[in-house]
């Protein structure tokens, strides 16, 4: 699963950007939203990170700050 979130401060390749990577992530019961009744449609899920002989997750940031 990799969930990113990018800002507007420009860089020389791209744009600033945070991540949350998580490498081995199943989804056991994944449900279906309804759409038939006009309200907002939401939906839940059930998952498992399992440890693959890795991080279970990474945050990844790109920025100009040099001071981190």
């Amino acid at each position: 699963m990799l969930i990113t979130w990018t800002t507007t401060e420009a860089l020389s390749t791209g744009f600033a950007t945070l991540q949350i990577v998580i490498p081995d992530l199943r989804v056991t019961n994944p449900s279906v939203p309804d759409f038939n009744d006009g309200s907002t449609p939401t939906f839940g899920w059930e998952a498992k990170v399992f440890d693959n002989l890795t991080q279970m997750a990474y945050v990844v940031i790109r920025t100009a700050d040099t001071a981190l």
